[in-house]
């Protein structure tokens, strides 16, 4: 079980050095000792205070060389990025048990993370009354499609036993994969993107392990723990602006402003999922202004605008 009066230290996988990952790893740093895993092109983020940096090729695991045998990929997205999802998880449980940390967060790259992490579990009422303990707390959408089977990690807490435990999980899955095959199917026929990721996984675990795992994003009384900056308006507990989650800062806190009685909540975490990972320098800098937004959505169309000449192009030399 989780011990919040324990300090709970940061674990974050990600080969690449875009920036918005280092806004995600400062922001976490300021507050959380980190652990990177990551790729000789991230290296320097370990020079910067609070922040250990490991390369990943140095933690193959012989559970990780199984789970690439059994791999099948079964997504729209691509094979790389897919079993990158998965052997996340297994780097962070290999570094964690060499380290002797029992428990931690884990988060993705693309998440700010506004506070110690005690506090911020402490400031959602986590760790008093019937969710005194826990082995893990996860993001899940409660109004989730029959065949969605969705549950993520982005921002998440673990005990070490609870992620062997899904690992271990993970492998079975991958030894009988009609369940896989089941929802792989349901995408392939309805021709609905997306496919077989290490969200799955985590769902159909979270379905059938016996452990207590406590959901972070709640719609009734969400806690401030944001699923997606980018979360479809119909299942987002928050009022949206532009297709985004509205967010005002208040003395260096952004906060979020409920769809019920339009009160403000503040923000423990901010995902900023998919497109929305260009936002994530003017929200570190704690700014949500219509102006900068909107310039930054500019950019954001001119350079895919240039990505799609470029493509064009090559097509047309071939």
């Amino acid at each position: 079980m989780v011990n919040l009066s324990e300090e709970l230290p940061v674990f974050a996988v990600h080969h690449g050095n875009q920036r918005y990952m280092r806004y995600a790893i400062l922001q976490a740093a300021g507050s959380n000792k980190v652990y990177l895993i990551g790729d000789e092109s991230n290296l320097k983020l370990g020079d910067v205070p609070n922040v250990t940096w490991n390369a990943s090729s140095g933690l193959l695991s012989e559970d990780l060389v199984q789970f690439r045998n059994r791999y099948v990929h079964m997504s729209s997205n691509s094979y790389t990025y897919e079993l990158t999802c998965f052997e996340r998880h297994f780097y962070i449980y290999t570094l964690a048990r060499q380290l002797q940390i029992n428990q931690f967060a884990m988060i993705d790259s693309d998440l700010l993370l506004y506070g110690k992490i005690s506090d911020l579990l402490s400031a959602a009422g986590i760790g008093s009354g019937s969710e005194e303990t826990f082995d893990a707390a996860l993001c899940w959408d409660e109004r989730q499609g029959e065949m969605d089977w969705a549950c993520s990690p982005h921002f998440s807490v673990w005990t070490t036993d609870a992620l062997k435990d899904f690992l271990d999980y993970t492998l079975t899955l991958y030894s009988d994969q009609v369940l896989l095959t089941q929802k792989w199917n349901w995408h392939i026929s309805g021709r609905i993107p997306g496919g077989i990721c290490d969200m799955t996984a985590l769902y159909l675990w979270m379905q059938n392990a016996d452990r207590k795992i406590l959901n972070l994003t709640p719609y009734d009384v969400p806690y401030g723990f944001d699923y997606s900056l980018i979360q479809r308006a119909e299942i987002c507990p928050y009022q949206k602006d532009k297709g985004i989650e509205k967010i005002e800062f208040r003395d260096g806190f952004p906060y979020f402003t409920s769809k019920g009685q339009g009160t403000l909540i503040r923000a423990l975490t901010i995902h900023a999922q998919a497109d929305s990972k260009k936002y994530m320098g003017m929200l570190y800098r704690g700014r949500n202004q219509a102006v900068e937004k909107a310039f930054l959505d500019f950019l954001d169309y001119f350079y895919k605008a240039k990505l799609l000449l470029q493509k064009w192009r090559q097509q047309r030399k071939s």
